[in-house]
């Protein structure tokens, strides 16, 4: 039946419906007794399953013919797949065999599928398909921070890292960049690429360039001072170590902070223009006060210097704490205003014989200089009654003060001070001075008071206020105790010339003689008392800031200076003496007087000053009216007439030829013949306000050394014992500036 439907689908209903109907009636033949409709129902079912199996066995047989039509084209695509696949696997590892760069790929269980030509100068040649970890790290089992679990476990596409490396070709440790990647189609089956590149030299060359900066770093923070560099703003990019420990500040606020930022309004615009003066001119310098956090000021002397990098200009410089050099500066300025003080002070006690102004004189000249804040002197008599006192610096509160010395109600500080022949030291005034009318003027500052006596005789006392730092300096005691000295021995010559005037009044007959003999006695007294305590204290400084001096060797050429300033002081004081002595004859000179052919004594006297200033070029001409031998009424000492005449030419000329004239010619005045002699010369000159004062004692030639002037002093004492006369004239009228004429006139003989 199921044939028959096959057939009936193949070949249609004319040969399948006699088959059915056979089918149905041929059992009848047979046995009758068999139903024929129960066949033919039975074989209408049959027929149908049939023809339902003929359809469906139609319907899958399509399908199965469609299905290798599809398998067919499938395994087209897959083969031509294939080919792209293993050129595209060719041409990859063409590109990574190419690469200068190290390149593995690594299957997911840690084979070596691949390595370029780079890893074969590392690496064995023979290593794909062994295990990752052993053949290119040595190890025994896989990394710890092996990139395959990080790119297998999460959505990662790249892990990067740096790992060091001992090859085994070399058998040399390397650093390496690793850079691993993963691949879903190597050969087949997924990978990851691993890319190695040598960063062993740029790691030495860092590591190099770490210790660099870090020697460079330790040599900037062992500067001494403060070390900054800058950009043309001011910006700053690198400090050191003392920036931060000197401005209180820490690196993150410095770093918002610009230069100018640690300096007072009134530095900041001298060092806005040093800083630009820097990028314009390639350096500069200034003094200024560096301000910290806490606004501590330190004064620094700040250097700069363009350094280009690139064509980028910056300023790199250091500041150097000054504060030591200022105290020395502020203490030798103090010392010679004290000096200064000392020196008017002398000159005062010589011209002022009254007791009063001399304490008032002399209280105002310790404080004009700025050597002391205030000053006072107390006098009492030999009772211990008060007498005067005098103050400056101290104003209408001293009123009250004397109020109490007038009842001989003395301070405290008079009793300790009566205790020690030493200055007396107060630091600490309230420990003495909380009950005394001056507490408000000393507790700010120190205290300095002192004895004034002189032979054994107590006038009173002298007191100073100073600044703190400066008490404890030993020689500022000495030159307080020196000033005191000096007043006390002017109010001894006081009390003397009391006392002497007392005497004049009982010997009227010899008040001449006793006079000259006072006054030659007082002027011998002063000269060795004052001026050659001033000499040695020159000296003294001299020595002194030469030391400061030898402490900075870049001011060792100053040093030259000094010295030959001291030597300058030694010849003084030689010379003071020699001319004391000398001054000290002229009277019994006057009596020794005779008739001198002077020509011969001058040219030996050109002679020898000629050969004491050999570094000079000297010119010296004697121009002489008359051929005949010229006398004159004189002595020895003509010869110190004309040394220091021709002396005083060459000193006082900064040219580099000095030229001296001597004119010698005859003059005439009130009915006397004399010779006159003119020194011409072309020095600095004599101003019209000093052509009469530099023939008197104590006048110099040269504000800034203390000079006796005692030259000029002897030749006026000479040629008056002489009878004769000097002054001295421009040597062109009216224009002292180009040279000074000095004449003298001497009596002639025949």
């Amino acid at each position: 039946m199921i044939l028959a439907c096959f057939w009936w689908k193949k070949k249609g209903l004319l040969l399948s419906i006699p088959i059915i109907v056979l089918l149905v009636f041929f059992p009848a033949f047979f046995n009758p007794k068999v139903v024929i409709i129960d066949n033919f129902l039975r074989m209408f079912i049959i027929m149908v399953v049939g023809l339902f199996i003929v359809f469906l066995s139609e319907k899958i047989s399509n399908m199965i013919n469609e299905l290798e039509y599809k398998v067919k084209e499938r395994t087209k695509e897959l083969e031509y797949s294939k080919e792209l696949l293993k050129l595209s696997y060719n041409q990859l590892n063409s590109v990574f065999s190419n690469l200068k760069d190290i390149v593995f790929v690594i299957s997911k269980n840690y084979k070596v599928l691949f390595k370029n030509r780079s890893a074969n100068e590392l690496f064995e040649t023979d290593i794909e398909g062994e295990e990752c970890f052993k053949t290119i790290k040595g190890l025994d089992r896989p990394c710890e921070n092996c990139p395959m679990n990080e790119l297998t476990k999460s959505d990662a596409c790249l892990v990067r890292f740096e790992q060091s490396i001992k090859t085994p070709l070399i058998n040399e440790i390397k650093v390496f960049d690793i850079i691993t990647s993963q691949i879903e189609n190597y050969g087949g089956q997924p990978a990851i690429i691993e890319v190695l590149r040598d960063n062993t030299e740029r790691k030495k060359a860092e590591e190099e360039l770490k210790k660099a900066k870090r020697f460079s770093e330790s040599i900037i923070d062992s500067l001494p001072g403060v070390f900054y560099f800058l950009d043309k703003k001011g910006k700053i990019l690198r400090w050191n170590n003392n920036f931060e420990e000197i401005s209180e500040y820490s690196a993150k606020e410095i770093l918002k902070k610009d230069m100018l930022d640690f300096f007072w309004e009134e530095d900041k615009r001298i060092m806005a223009e040093r800083i630009q003066e820097v990028f314009i001119k390639g350096k500069s310098s200034a003094e200024a006060d560096f301000i910290s956090k806490s606004g501590k000021k330190t004064p620094h002397f700040f250097t700069g210097l363009r350094i280009m990098i690139g064509n980028i200009p910056y300023l790199g410089g250091m500041g150097i704490n000054i504060t030591e050099r200022k105290k020395a500066e502020e203490k030798i300025r103090h010392i010679n205003a004290v000096l200064k003080a000392i020196r008017n002070v002398n000159q005062l006690i010589i011209k002022e014989k009254n007791r009063e102004k001399l304490i008032q004189k002399a209280c105002k000249n310790l404080i004009e200089t700025r050597g002391y804040l205030s000053a006072w002197i107390v006098l009492i008599d030999k009772s211990e009654n008060f007498i005067l006192a005098s103050e400056a610096g101290i104003g209408e509160k001293f009123n009250f003060f004397i109020d109490i010395l007038k009842k001989n109600e003395f301070p405290e500080c008079r009793r300790e001070m009566m205790a020690q022949s030493d200055v007396f030291i107060m630091e600490n005034p309230r420990l003495y001075c909380r009950t005394c009318s001056l507490f408000k003027i000393c507790e700010s500052a120190a205290i300095m008071i002192v004895r004034l006596e002189h032979e054994e005789t107590f006038f009173g006392w002298l007191t100073v206020s100073i600044p703190k730092e400066m008490v404890n300096s030993r020689e500022e005691q000495e030159l307080f105790n020196e000033v005191a000295n000096d007043i006390s021995f002017a109010l001894y010559n006081i009390e003397l010339e009391e006392k002497r005037t007392i005497v004049e009044n009982e010997l009227i007959k010899s008040e001449k003689r006793y006079r000259e003999a006072y006054n030659k006695a007082e002027f011998y007294k002063d000269l060795f008392a004052h001026d050659t305590t001033n000499i040695l204290q020159s000296i003294y400084s001299g020595m002194e800031l030469s030391e400061l001096i030898l402490e900075d060797p870049e001011n060792l050429d100053n040093l030259k200076i000094n010295i030959k300033i001291i030597k300058e002081q030694v010849i003084r004081a030689t010379n003071l003496i020699s001319n004391v002595r000398k001054l000290s004859q002229l009277e019994d000179a006057r009596k020794n007087l005779k008739k001198i052919e002077f020509l011969s004594i001058l040219k030996n006297t050109i002679s020898l000053v000629k050969k004491s200033y050999k570094d000079k070029n000297i010119t010296i001409l004697v121009d002489s009216s008359d051929d005949e031998k010229l006398f004159i009424r004189a002595n020895d000492f003509l010869v110190d007439v004309f040394e220091n005449l021709l002396i005083n030419a060459i000193r006082h000329n900064k040219n580099l030829l000095i030229d001296i004239s001597i004119k010698i010619s005859r003059a005439q005045k009130n009915g006397t013949n004399y010779l006159k002699f003119e020194f011409l010369d072309n020095g600095i000159g004599v101003s019209d306000t000093r052509k009469e004062i530099i023939f008197k004692r104590g006048f110099s030639e040269e504000k800034s050394v203390h000079s006796m002037g005692l030259g000029l002093s002897l030749v006026k004492g000479i040629i008056e014992t002489y009878n004769g006369d000097i002054w001295v004239e421009d040597r062109i009228n009216g224009d002292h500036s180009i040279g000074s004429k000095f004449i003298l006139l001497i009596p002639e003989v025949d």
